[in-house]
């Protein structure tokens, strides 16, 4: 039983020393970090998200910075059933770059960590819950439905050097002319997001 708890807490001691290795972009700018992103790359090694590797395509986000240093996400996924919008609300900490929101579907507080970004093409974030390796995700986000080759290669080798086989890194395709248009019932919801998202009534990939 002894032995079974040092294992426990040496796999937890790494966990935790693995996430405190990763560091957000030095002097993250919020502000510049704000606007239109589209997710074109994705590692996720849950055993629940295995069959719907082959499925996803690029989806599109708009982060809205609010005056208090918090962050709302829209995210719009076009798939074979239509657009399906998705919102989450990101509290700042007292570091710069990373911030934790609580996610309903998993009924959990999780870390969300801006590892590098030039701002104006790429973003490559990291998204944990310690003690909880299924919940990691790395994505890649860009200005455009397309990055730079190195900077995919960028991607991939930080995923692989967290833990993720090769097999779990994604780089969906664009969504091609679906067109992604925002529910009734999202419109107007968060007063925050009314002045950010006006201008993206429809949104077409």
């Amino acid at each position: 039983m002894r032995s079974a708890v040092v294992a426990v807490a040496t796999a937890t001691l790494c966990v935790m020393m693995v996430h405190a290795g990763v560091k957000p972009q030095k002097d993250f700018n919020l502000q510049r970090f704000a606007g239109r992103w589209y997710r074109v790359g994705l590692a996720y090694d849950s055993p629940s998200f295995a069959p719907y590797r082959d499925k996803i395509k690029a989806s599109m986000g708009f982060i809205a910075a609010l005056p208090n240093g918090n962050v709302n996400l829209t995210m719009w996924d076009a798939t074979p059933a239509g657009c399906v919008v998705k919102t989450y609300h990101y509290e700042k900490t007292p570091v710069a770059g990373q911030f934790t929101y609580f996610s309903t579907r998993h009924n959990m507080v999780k870390d969300i960590t801006v590892v590098d970004t030039n701002y104006t093409d790429y973003a490559l974030v990291l998204k944990h819950k310690v003690f909880h390796r299924e919940y990691t995700q790395v994505a890649l986000y860009g200005r455009a439905q397309r990055v730079h080759n190195d900077v995919i290669q960028r991607f991939k080798a930080f995923a692989i050097s967290r833990g993720f086989p090769k097999e779990s890194i994604l780089t969906p395709p664009p969504a091609g002319s679906r067109t992604c248009v925002r529910r009734r019932r999202q419109r107007g919801r968060d007063p925050a997001l009314r002045p950010s998202l006006g201008k993206y009534k429809c949104c077409k990939y």
